[in-house]
């Protein structure tokens, strides 16, 4: 079982009415960069246990892990590719098995990016890391009382920022539910108890949906070519696919105009709603025309 899904399910172990409506469970990105984790242990099998402090992991400025309990708390903190490495730590503790830092995977595999949401999420994080972007922007989850979670992510200054975003609503019941929207440049998710997985596959189909082009470097032609046959595909000109936007069916080529720079400039609208420009030699999105 992935020692992620087993936090979860241990959170929701817990929950009996009342403990949840604590700050149970935080983890939140460090400008460091890295991530922060904090495990409330009231209440639960794990408060008087014993735990050996680890803070002699530094192998480099983005490898290195820390961890401890104290007043009841799991605290830990640890460089951009090492949260694998934590959650281990605390499973492993609270199951009383031995951890070997020496031994054990504690980095994102490239396994996992490809099978688990969550290391997607990491390794997403951890490319926007610039040395600067980190220090205004990350991301935030933490239990909310209901029971559910909660989870916050910086969209400024990525490749989501002008790109739309449609409310995500769904009540199948008190305890299965989901609400994910886009405010203010951040992606805001609420969730039920056991629907966190499917909230992080909200928000990473989205951006697979808006990766930009990897040919968008290419001079195009002065025209657009809608393919019919193939409403998922984007052609300009004699160059070939530009982007896939899987899901998305073209509406109409919406305005024709020119920028500022004299380029050319078509407006594809979407029946999602999203806009796309495309110019001479770039593919921009923006929310607004």
């Amino acid at each position: 079982m992935k020692d992620f899904l087993w936090l979860q399910q241990w959170f929701q172990a817990h929950c009996n009415g009342k403990w949840e409506h604590d700050h149970r469970i935080h983890l939140e990105t460090i400008d460091n960069p890295g991530w922060f984790l904090t495990i409330d242990l009231e209440d639960t099998e794990l408060k008087s246990k014993n735990f050996q402090e680890i803070n002699d992991i530094h192998r480099s400025e983005e490898d290195w892990v820390f961890c401890a309990v104290r007043n009841t708390k799991f605290d830990s903190a640890c460089g951009v590719e090492n949260l694998p490495g934590v959650l281990k730590v605390f499973r492993y503790w609270a199951e009383n098995e031995p951890f070997d830092f020496a031994l054990e995977s504690t980095k994102i595999t490239e396994e996992s990016i490809e099978e688990d949401d969550f290391s997607w999420l990491q390794q997403w994080y951890q490319d926007y890391c610039n040395g600067d972007w980190e220090h205004s922007y990350g991301i935030c989850l933490k239990n909310i009382g209901n029971p559910g979670w909660s989870l916050t992510i910086n969209v400024e200054d990525t490749q989501l920022e002008y790109t739309n975003f449609q409310q995500i609503k769904i009540d199948r019941s008190q305890q299965d539910w989901i609400f994910c929207e886009v405010k203010s440049l951040k992606f805001e998710a609420r969730c039920g108890v056991e629907n966190l997985p499917e909230v992080l596959r909200v928000f990473r189909h989205w951006v697979i949906e808006n990766e930009p082009s990897k040919n968008n470097e290419y001079e195009w032609d002065d025209h657009v070519i809608i393919k019919k046959d193939a409403p998922e595909q984007f052609c300009p000109g004699r160059t070939g696919v530009v982007c896939y936007m899987w899901e998305i069916k073209f509406e109409d080529i919406a305005k024709e105009f020119f920028s500022e720079l004299g380029d050319w400039i078509y407006i594809i609208k979407f029946k999602t709603g999203r806009e796309i420009r495309v110019a001479g030699r770039f593919l921009e999105k923006y929310s607004e025309v």
